[in-house]
């Protein structure tokens, strides 16, 4: 990715095919940590959600540019069949904190269940 670091961070953004769709938007740091976000306007105030780092190398945790553009296009598409997407994000954490929460308690009936037993395993 051509961007290089300069004194302060600045923003880039990818030009959209369709209006009301949200865009890409890169933000480069002056320490060269470049970050996805995903823009969009609502009620005339930009709201930016973040996507992820910039992965620059494999063995750097992150994510590449075509997978921001898929997430990117994915949010838009969202967008244009009128779902919030800040709301979308949240109710997916609580989902997700929610079916962590399950397996845990799961994980530990089973240990209390086999814990003076010789058995192992769970099903």
């Amino acid at each position: 990715m051509g961007f290089k670091p300069r004194k302060t961070k600045y923003r880039r953004s990818e030009n959209s095919k369709q209006r009301g769709s949200g865009r890409l938007v890169i933000e480069v740091h002056p320490t060269g940590v470049k970050h996805f976000y995903f823009q969009y306007f609502r009620n005339s105030k930009r709201v930016l959600v973040s996507i992820g780092k910039y992965k620059s190398t494999p063995a750097d945790q992150g994510i590449s540019l075509g997978e921001a553009r898929e997430i990117s296009n994915n949010y838009g598409a969202l967008l244009k069949n009128g779902k919030n997407v800040e709301l979308y994000l949240q109710e997916k954490v609580e989902s997700d904190e929610q079916r962590r929460r399950e397996s845990i308690r799961a994980l530990k009936e089973c240990f209390m269940d086999n814990k003076n037993t010789a058995r192992i395993g769970c099903r």
